[in-house]
């Protein structure tokens, strides 16, 4: 398989910097979490479903206390979209969203419940125009239950919610529109965990018909 400089150079410019935004807290190492997530087209009914071509990738970075503090985004070739760094400052923080070229192309200003970001404001990259506001609710496990999206003038222009099971792995997706309606809804069928319990693989359903695959690892890695 052959990558082109101009798709691998993006990458290393974020790893680099990754490694010293690490560097420069303290030299002792770190244990960086990563999640990587996949999603994939499917065709087929119930018996002959499988997964097809990519349809969505994200890889997360979280530090050793289990922020995330970097995430990026992938096209369907696998080539990179773009990313974004987080940098967490008490109960507030900032996100610079970036093209593949590091074109900065949105900010966001960031609200904290603990660990837990509770509101994005963002801000186009160029001219600092609002864009929009998420609204952020969990749990009392920590999981994320609803997205709230309000537009220029602080109006709702839709929302998410999303729902557990007993492992605290997520089994339904609603997408509602802004007036609170439902538009669309996807269940999930989990067919693999990891030994904490968190799925790994899971099939996704719309109307009771297959719609996607999931697939999500993890690993750790230390870095000074």
């Amino acid at each position: 398989m052959r990558y082109s400089f101009k798709k691998v150079f993006p990458c290393i410019v974020v790893f680099s910097f990754v490694l010293a935004l690490f560097a420069c807290k303290d030299s002792s190492p770190h244990v960086v979490r990563l999640e990587v997530l996949e999603i994939f087209r499917v065709e087929g009914d119930e018996a002959t479903k499988r997964p097809t071509v990519l349809r969505y990738k994200d890889v997360k970075n979280y530090n050793q206390d289990g922020i995330l503090v970097q995430q990026n985004f992938y096209n369907v070739d696998n080539s990179l979209k773009g990313y974004e760094f987080i940098k967490k400052d008490g109960n507030t923080g900032v996100t610079n969203y970036y093209d593949a070229d590091s074109n900065l192309l949105a900010i966001y200003e960031l609200e904290y419940n603990a660990n837990l970001i509770s509101k994005r404001v963002g801000y186009d990259g160029s001219t600092k125009e609002l864009l929009r506001t998420e609204v952020f609710n969990y749990n009392g496990n920590g999981q994320m239950i609803s997205k709230t999206i309000l537009d220029q003038k602080g109006k709702t222009s839709g929302s998410f919610d999303m729902h557990y099971d007993a492992d605290g792995n997520e089994i339904l997706f609603e997408m509602k529109g802004s007036d609170g309606q439902l538009i669309s809804k996807e269940s999930f069928v989990i067919i693999k965990v990891n030994e904490e319990k968190k799925w790994t693989e899971r099939w996704g359903y719309i109307d009771e018909q297959p719609n996607s695959f999931h697939r999500r690892s993890f690993s750790n890695e230390q870095k000074q």
